[in-house]
């Protein structure tokens, strides 16, 4: 029941949670787990598969096995040479042996991230163990999940600590839909707990949520307790193409889904800050390259004028201050038309920067029409004369320049 609210949270569920969850923070018992329709893990007396359980309550169903996470360890042997049961960085890894010291879901955090991403479609967010809440990573994602009509691509935090005097343990923070609260979720009954009821916890407000983290700050100073973020990554991806949407891009020229996983990567997932890159940082960038192009002297033009001086450097460097004169922006456009363009340029550029920024030079130099009405006809045909040669801005020039007077000779 949980999982459909999580999958209607867009759309609004039509069918409610058997129970509202509870209004304070409490222990939940176990008729409280069953009737809010949480699906909710534990592990056996003496088991080490907390890291299971942690992966599969925070996707609320069944979806990593040891199998799973036994194969994903073995990648990262692969890929990591010394072993392969790898502490986060930063942890002193503690003997196998020991009672109370015995493994509790022992596994590399990276073979949690592989097993994670392949068989849940969630991603396992690397941040810095910092002390306080306000500043870390963790309160960016609640913020940004909070502030978004749909936060459910936030899942929650998946959580290591190696406290002293306590087995290695993983356990979850599943945020609930809509931001109606927090499950801490831990599939591990210790000899100190009175009830079943400790294992899972329900946390009312965000700023308990902090007060939580805060209360451990010893820990993360000393790197001994980690909140990872955790993202569902197809979620991830249509919160982006919703905020992209919003910033008039067509679902034609929506980037496709591997630029729109690059992007997110860049920014931690957080679809929010990844549009801001395409629609702001990387539009003011395409802006700014493409007028710094118009001081590029190609090799042609600088032996073209040496020649024509005489290969006098006096007389060569004055005639091309002249020259870059001449290309002095009209300033015609004004900043809302700046901006439609270069998104034009970057949306027809499949959203490359380097690429975008030639074109839009290329317009602003040499299209027939007035630069901020260029044609979508023109754009594309700029953008193959670009990529056919190779991003070479000179060559671009001439390529362009030499199909429109193909064109106007058939005309």
């Amino acid at each position: 029941a949980l999982q459909q609210s999580f999958d209607e949270a867009e759309v609004g569920s039509t069918e409610e949670l058997s129970e509202a969850p509870p209004t304070s923070t409490r222990y939940l018992s176990t008729v409280d787990i069953e009737s809010m329709g949480v699906y909710f893990e534990c592990q056996g007396n003496g088991t080490a598969t907390c890291a299971i359980h942690a992966i599969n309550n925070l996707a609320q169903k069944n979806t990593v096995s040891l199998t799973h996470l036994q194969a994903a360890e073995s990648r990262v042997a692969l890929l990591q040479r010394g072993g392969s049961f790898l502490a986060p960085s930063g942890i002193s890894v503690p003997s196998a042996k020991g009672g109370d010291g015995a493994r509790t879901g022992w596994f590399d955090i990276e073979a949690l991230k592989l097993a994670s991403e392949k068989h849940a479609g969630h991603m396992v967010i690397e941040t810095e163990p910092t002390p306080d809440f306000a500043r870390s990573a963790g309160q960016k994602f609640v913020t940004a999940a909070n502030e978004e009509s749909d936060g459910s691509w936030f899942r929650g935090f998946l959580v290591y600590e190696c406290i002293p005097g306590r087995a290695m343990h993983y356990w979850s923070l599943l945020r609930l839909p809509t931001g109606g609260g927090w499950l801490k979720l831990d599939s591990l009954h210790r000899d100190s707990d009175k009830s079943l009821g400790h294992r899972c916890e329900f946390i009312a407000t965000d700023e308990e949520l902090a007060e939580l983290y805060n209360s451990n700050k010893d820990y993360f100073k000393s790197w001994l307790m980690r909140w990872y973020p955790v993202v569902d990554k197809m979620k991830a991806r249509e919160g982006l193409k919703g905020l992209l949407t919003e910033g008039d891009v067509s679902e034609e020229d929506c980037p496709r889904e591997a630029t729109l996983n690059a992007v997110l990567r860049d920014n931690h997932w957080i679809p929010s800050a990844a549009a801001h890159t395409l629609l702001v940082d990387s539009v003011e960038q395409v802006a700014h390259m493409s007028q710094a192009l118009c001081l590029v002297v190609t090799s042609s033009v600088a032996v073209k004028v040496l020649r024509t001086t005489g290969w006098d450097w006096d007389r060569a460097v004055a005639q091309l201050n002249g020259v870059l004169e001449e290309r002095r922006p009209d300033g015609t456009m004004d900043q809302a038309e700046l901006k439609q363009l270069a998104q034009r340029c970057l949306a027809t550029s499949k959203w490359d920067v380097h690429t975008a920024s030639i074109v839009m030079h290329i317009v602003n130099s040499y299209a027939c029409a007035p630069a901020a009405a260029a044609a979508d006809d023109d754009l594309q045909l700029i953008v193959g004369c670009v990529n056919s040669c190779e991003r070479d801005l000179e060559k671009s020039q001439l390529a362009y320049k030499l199909l429109r007077v193909c064109s106007g000779l058939q005309e």
